[in-house]
C-alpha cells in the first residue's frame, strides 16, 4: 500500500508488507522532552489504508535518535511482529467461529472479513467523554452535544482544551452540571496521570475495566464498547447492548430479549472471539434496519 499523502514524511519510514511504519516525536509539551531527550517520547505509528491504527511507544534507547534516522534501524526497537500483535487477527477468529459457532456461519459468509481497526490513541479521551455525554440520552441528542463540544474545543476534544472552558460554556453544549463535573474531573485525572489510558492499554480486560470504572460517569456499557470498538479487544461482550441482545433473541428464536446473564451463557462458546461475533451480529442488525427502511 502507498504511504498516506499527508502527515507522514516519506523519509521517516518504510513499507512493511501492506503496512506503512514511521517514527515521530510526541508533541512539544511532552513531559519527557528535555535537553537529554531533545526528541521527547518517540513513537512508532502503523498505518493501513491511510488510517493510523496503532501507535507504539519506543524504549528510552530511542530518545536520542531523530525520527528520520529510524528508517534504517526500526527493527532494532520495534519489530513488525510486535506491532501486529496489537491488531487482532480477525481471520483466525473467523476460523474459530466457523468451527465452534455454526449459527454464525451465514453472517461470516455475508459480511466477512471484519474491517474493525483500533482507533488512534489521540481519540481515546474523546470516545470516553462521549460515553459520559450520552448517558440516558437518545443517540441523536448526544451526537449534537459532541458536535457543539468539538466546535468549542477543537477536534478531537483533548483534556487541556476541555479544562479551559467555563462550566457555562460546557453547559451551553447541552450538558448537565453533573456531566460537566464528571468531564472536568476525568480531564484533570488524565492530565495528572491518575488516569493513564496509554499505559493501561496493555492490561488484561478485567483489570482495564476495573480501572476505568473508577472514572465517575463511565458505565459498564460505555467501557465495554470502548474496549471493543476503540481498542479492538477480541473477547468483549457488551452485555447491556440492546441491539446485540435483540439479534441474539432472533438468532436463537427466543420469546423475549435475553437478560445479561442469559446472554453471557448463550455466547460462552464464542470465546475468545466474542467481539468478532458481536461485530457480525451488528452488521446483520444494520442490514435489517436498512432493508426495513427501504420498504
Amino acid at each position: 500500500s502507498p504511504a498516506p499523502e499527508n502527515n507522514v514524511p516519506a523519509e521517516s519510514g518504510r513499507i512493511l508488507r501492506d503496512f506503512f511504519i514511521f517514527a515521530a516525536p510526541k508533541g512539544e509539551n511532552s513531559r519527557k522532552r528535555n535537553a537529554d531527550r531533545p526528541y521527547g517520547d518517540l513513537s512508532v505509528f502503523l498505518w493501513y489504508n491511510n488510517t493510523m491504527c496503532v501507535k507504539q511507544k519506543l524504549g528510552a534507547c530511542a530518545y536520542f535518535l531523530p525520527a528520520a534516522s529510524l528508517d534504517c534501524g526500526i527493527d532494532k526497537f520495534m519489530t513488525e511482529e510486535k506491532l501486529m500483535q496489537q491488531i487482532p487477527d480477525w481471520s483466525q477468529g473467523d476460523l474459530y467461529l466457523r468451527e465452534n459457532a455454526p449459527e454464525l456461519l451465514p453472517f461470516l459468509e455475508k459480511y466477512g472479513p471484519c474491517t474493525l481497526l483500533p482507533k488512534e490513541e489521540a481519540q481515546h479521551f474523546e470516545v470516553l467523554l462521549t460515553g459520559i455525554a450520552a448517558q440516558q440520552l437518545p443517540p441523536e441528542t448526544s451526537v449534537s452535544i459532541m458536535d457543539r463540544l468539538r466546535a468549542l474545543t477543537g477536534t478531537p476534544v483533548m483534556p487541556g482544551k476541555l479544562l479551559e472552558q467555563t462550566d457555562a460554556d460546557l453547559a451551553s453544549c447541552g450538558l448537565t452540571s453533573l456531566k460537566v463535573s464528571y468531564m472536568k474531573e476525568f480531564a484533570r485525572a488524565v492530565l495528572t496521570g491518575e488516569v493513564d489510558l496509554a499505559a493501561w492499554e496493555d492490561l488484561p480486560d478485567s483489570q482495564l475495566l476495573k480501572k476505568l470504572k473508577a472514572v465517575k460517569g463511565l458505565g459498564q456499557w460505555t467501557l465495554e464498547m470502548f474496549m471493543l470498538l476503540c481498542l479492538c479487544r477480541p473477547d468483549i461482550l457488551p452485555g447491556d447492548d440492546f441491539l446485540l441482545k435483540k439479534q441474539v433473541q432472533i438468532l436463537y428464536g427466543l420469546d423475549t430479549v435475553p437478560k445479561r446473564g442469559d446472554l453471557i451463557r448463550r455466547t460462552e462458546r464464542w470465546r475468545p472471539w466474542r467481539s468478532l461475533a458481536v461485530w457480525y451480529l451488528w452488521q446483520e442488525a444494520a442490514a435489517r434496519e436498512t432493508k426495513q427502511g427501504s420498504k
